[in-house]
């Protein structure tokens, strides 16, 4: 729904730029990497600017989505970050013995009952889940890398931590601060890379630090 809307926003002739306003920690979401470069491209083909505003969160699966566009934009208080993955398995065997209860799986293959709650969680089930979340991972990493200015080993190296506000520009996950409004209004302006990129250095240097909802469609007629 969210990759029709904005694409939907980008085709229409009485618009110059869309702006999408997000607010959201993350979360599940399958063809989330596709989705992102499937925005992105449809800006790109139309020749249109696409600007995030962040007024909350853009963390994990919502991160993902505000580098669809070229510029991201920021609340003060704003937390972005959060690239990585994370895979949760559940051993329930206790709390089934407490209630009597004794299961038996019947499967087709050893593997099958990985990550089933109902059995104990064997090291082989472990290192699955784990390959699993690392390829996830480094394909999150590239997925960053494409459009930030940050390699993929960059972004590893932040762990998945979050930023807030101009922590988050430092780390070169956002580009400015500024309201919604602001943002709106400057959407169809051209964008000062060189500018954005020595602000950026500048308080890096200056602080010696580069340390983890809802998206709204916006037109800019």
């Amino acid at each position: 729904a969210i990759q029709a809307r904005v694409c939907g926003a980008l085709q229409r002739g009485d618009v110059r730029a869309v702006v999408m306003q997000i607010d959201s920690p993350g979360g599940h979401v399958s063809g989330l990497f596709d989705c992102a470069r499937a925005i992105r491209a449809e800006s790109i083909a139309n020749g249109k600017p696409l600007v995030s505003f962040v007024d909350g969160q853009a963390c994990s699966a919502a991160y993902a989505l505000a580098i669809a566009a070229t510029r991201i934009v920021v609340s003060s208080t704003a937390e972005l970050g959060s690239v990585g993955v994370i895979a949760t398995l559940l051993d329930a065997t206790a709390s089934d013995a407490q209630q009597g209860l004794r299961l038996e799986l019947v499967t087709s293959g050893a593997r099958k009952i990985d990550g089933n709650p109902h059995t104990p969680i064997t090291d082989s089930a472990r290192r699955a889940a784990q390959q699993n979340v690392d390829l996830l991972a480094d394909m999150f990493f590239q997925l960053v890398s494409e459009t930030r200015p940050l390699t993929a080993d960059q972004v590893r190296a932040m762990q998945a931590g979050t930023y807030i506000g101009q922590l988050a520009i430092e780390a070169g996950l956002a580009d400015a601060i500024g309201t919604l409004p602001a943002t709106i209004a400057g959407a169809t302006k051209p964008v000062d890379r060189v500018a954005d990129q020595r602000a950026r250095d500048l308080l890096h240097r200056a602080h010696g630090r580069l340390a983890a909802g809802h998206v709204q469609v916006r037109l800019h007629p």
